[in-house]
């Protein structure tokens, strides 16, 4: 057991008790490289592999803002727009109806500031 060496992960642990030199880690590690060359592993571990493809925070949010305005102007497409005419006829009605509500809030708030005036003057 002593000078036993253990791979674990594509990774070479050493053992406490082993009296290795660097020269024979590295020729250990080596002999490990080219074999896993040979058979298309990699060293590292593929889930640093992984976050080093990631691109970077930038990136992906500008990605992200492309896909949502290229959705956005697909979906716009989509939309059945009113003609010019109809656009006009719908402002004129909703221009009618505030200025009715304005008109009758502006009575209602003529009314209720002449009744407590009236109130306070009285007392």
């Amino acid at each position: 057991m002593k000078g036993e060496k253990k791979i674990k992960k594509d990774r070479v642990i050493n053992s406490p008790i082993s009296g290795d030199t660097l020269a024979q880690n590295a020729a250990v590690t080596d002999n490990i490289k080219s074999n896993n060359a040979k058979s298309g592993k990699s060293v590292t571990n593929k889930k640093a592999a992984a976050i080093s493809n990631k691109p970077n925070v930038f990136v992906r949010f500008g990605r992200w803002v492309a896909r949502t305005f290229k959705e956005m102007g697909s979906e716009l497409k989509k939309v059945s727009w009113p003609t010019f005419a109809k656009a006009l006829a719908s402002t004129g009605i909703v221009l009618v109806v505030v200025i009715v509500f304005l008109l009758i809030l502006t009575g209602m708030d003529a009314l209720l500031g002449f009744g407590f005036s009236s109130l306070i003057g009285l007392s």
